[in-house]
């Protein structure tokens, strides 16, 4: 199964980086195999290079086969500068963790290899679709019952073009995009909110959220090393 992830670091030469992703890409099993600076699935560039991971961290809350919330999966990989080759340059960049919670109506992006529709295939290009976001209450009251959405996770959707209080069909992150990042502007940065992690035909997409005590166990994961 393919997934998306993001760079969560830069670290100096010998020291290793980190992909974030959805626990229920990792699976159990090491070894991932991590593609970095890749814009187009069937063509290789000399740019991009491939990375097998060094071991994998769920998050102590998620367990898989039930929605609990919590769909939070580290990577560890080697050193990114150490291993990209010489026709890397500037073919990858990490994205900021977030220090608060993002706020229901902001327009932001998801980016990954998956379909932004229903009955679409997966995309053979790297695509981003704009997404706003949903409040709990927005999205239980038009899309999911209460214990489906966990305090660890939020909900966002294309936005709302008739004001019927529900986000439009049409483009959405779907199927294949699971681990994908949520990513909204703040100012010249890149701060990425949530990680793709379900959804419903029709319905807002629902991520796991990465602020508050999610976002301070990923720093004790990467400065435990």
């Amino acid at each position: 199964m393919g997934c998306d992830g993001s760079i969560i670091s830069k670290n100096p030469s010998g020291k290793s980086d980190w992909i974030l992703t959805s626990a229920y890409c990792c699976g159990w099993s090491n070894g991932k195999a991590v593609t970095i600076g890749s814009q187009n699935k069937l063509t290789n560039t000399l740019a991009q290079f491939t990375l097998s991971s060094i071991r994998i961290i769920h998050h102590p809350d998620w367990w898989e086969g039930f929605v609990v919330g919590h769909d939070i999966c580290l990577l560890e990989i080697p050193n990114l500068s150490d291993s990209q080759p010489d026709e890397c340059d500037n073919c990858w960049s990490p994205v900021c963790l977030p220090s608060k919670h993002v706020e229901s109506g902001r327009f932001c992006y998801v980016a990954g290899w998956g379909t932004t529709s229903y009955h679409r295939k997966a995309y053979e290009e790297l695509q981003d679709v704009g997404i706003n976001i949903l409040s709990r209450e927005q999205c239980i009251a038009t899309a999911y019952r209460p214990r489906e959405i966990k305090d660890s996770d939020f909900c966002a959707g294309v936005p709302d073009l008739n004001n019927d209080g529900i986000t439009d069909g049409g483009k959405r992150s779907r199927n294949y995009n699971f681990g994908g990042p949520l990513v909204c502007q703040e100012g010249s940065t890149a701060v990425q909110y949530g990680v793709v992690s379900w959804g419903q035909r029709n319905k807002p997409v629902v991520y796991a959220k990465l602020a508050g005590p999610v976002t301070e166990w990923i720093y004790e994961q990467m400065n435990a090393e």
